[in-house]
């Protein structure tokens, strides 16, 4: 539905919510931040609850072979033209939600815009 949105937007940032989360888990993290990827939204975040390790974050870079500070690599696939398409996931932190969201946008998405030159905007 947000490819063919009014408020589609590929330099937007996305955080994107299985609605079933609470009895599937994060078991479709790759699926939705795939299909994330193949309607070019660059800047996207997948929160679930882990039945182990409680809320995490899901994420992808398909610019580099790095992996930000705080996060755990835990797949790697072949993307577009060969770049490399790395899912990323980190624990959730309590606190400040929007401080947190900051952060992470900093962290994960403003490096990655780097290597794209895309300008990216957040305002809190």
């Amino acid at each position: 539905r947000t490819k063919d949105s009014p408020w589609a937007n590929p330099d937007g940032f996305y955080i994107i919510i299985d609605k079933e989360t609470e009895t599937r888990g994060c078991i479709n993290a790759r699926s939705f931040l795939w299909t994330a990827w193949r309607y070019d939204l660059l800047s996207v975040i997948f929160p679930c609850i882990d039945p182990h390790e409680g809320i995490v974050y899901y994420s992808f870079n398909p610019y580099s072979n790095n992996t930000p500070v705080d996060w755990n690599e835990v797949d790697r696939m072949k993307g577009r033209e060969g770049h490399p398409w790395i899912v990323l996931k980190r624990k959730f932190e309590k606190g400040n939600f929007l401080c947190l969201m900051k952060h992470i946008i900093n962290e994960l998405i403003f490096e990655s815009s780097k290597k794209c030159k895309r300008k990216f905007y957040f305002y809190l």
